[in-house]
């Protein structure tokens, strides 16, 4: 069995000391690994990856309870600049680059801020255009400009300019076209077979990031309410049927109301 590079433990998130967005949660991601988190809006994922790479708002959330551990060394409750210098990496859900700065600027921030405690295997912006071709007609174009998928690649390409030893993904195909998902896709897979870094992606699109990943957990209302390999989760009827817009023996998709009536009352038992 693979070491973990991380692991949660009981991992309990508070927003203003009463709602509990995260609970008890526990997780590992052993080195070198593809590791999904599916969930609808709300669910708790966004927390996970905030919490982990230490950018949770520090006036009104915080981690209650349980542990946080990267290679062994409990890192609950730092912050991002620590984190970051491990080489824990979060390319976020929003706010992903500087609209007002070109590509190349937006790249040459992520250089000026390069852990100076992971020098071996540095990245040049020449390596970065020769990585990401699809940014290079863009290099002096302001960011605001660009379409979401190749902010989305200029945001992975900035992450990697740090070398992460672990790169979390905040919906990765939120707001892309499929053609433009699976460019994604392919990219981060390239970019993991090359460079060795473990893999956290979160998203609401099941396929997407099941289909790349090794293992999966799915969460609902701060739970995770089932995990394991990512191909039995996609095997799963009841995956197929709420995740993936799959009724079971009609072919048809669950109306609004049945999706309502699952979510009040519905358990989910391993």
């Amino acid at each position: 069995m693979s070491k973990s590079v991380l692991q949660l433990d009981q991992l309990e998130v508070v927003y203003g000391r009463v709602v509990r967005a995260v609970q008890g949660i526990s997780m590992c991601i052993p080195d070198g690994s593809t590791v999904a988190v599916v969930g609808l809006n709300g669910s708790g994922k966004t927390t996970i990856l905030r919490a982990i790479s230490g950018f949770l708002p520090s006036e009104n959330v915080a981690i209650t309870q349980g542990t946080i551990r990267f290679r062994d060394r409990d890192i609950t409750g730092w912050h991002a600049d620590q984190t970051a210098a491990r080489g824990i990496v979060l390319v976020p859900e929003l706010n992903k680059v500087f609209g007002t700065l070109t590509v190349e600027e937006n790249l040459e921030v992520g250089l000026r801020t390069q852990s100076s405690a992971r020098p071996k295997g540095a990245i040049t912006l020449s390596n970065v255009f020769d990585l990401f071709p699809t940014l290079t007609p863009h290099r002096r174009r302001r960011a605001i400009w660009l379409s979401g998928g190749e902010r989305q690649l200029l945001a992975i390409a900035a992450a990697l300019i740090k070398r992460p030893t672990l790169l979390l993904v905040d919906e990765m195909s939120l707001g892309l076209s499929p053609i433009m998902q699976r460019q994604v896709i392919d990219k981060l897979k390239e970019l993991k077979r090359d460079f060795g870094f473990s893999l956290l992606v979160v998203d609401q699109n099941a396929r997407a990031v099941l289909e790349i990943a090794d293992f999966g957990y799915i969460m609902e209302n701060g739970m995770i309410v089932r995990d394991g390999p990512a191909q039995a989760l996609l095997a799963n009827t009841e995956v197929q049927e709420f995740y993936l817009g799959r009724r079971s023996g009609e072919g048809q998709r669950p109306s609004y109301r049945d999706v309502k009536q699952y979510r009040r009352t519905r358990r989910w038992w391993g």
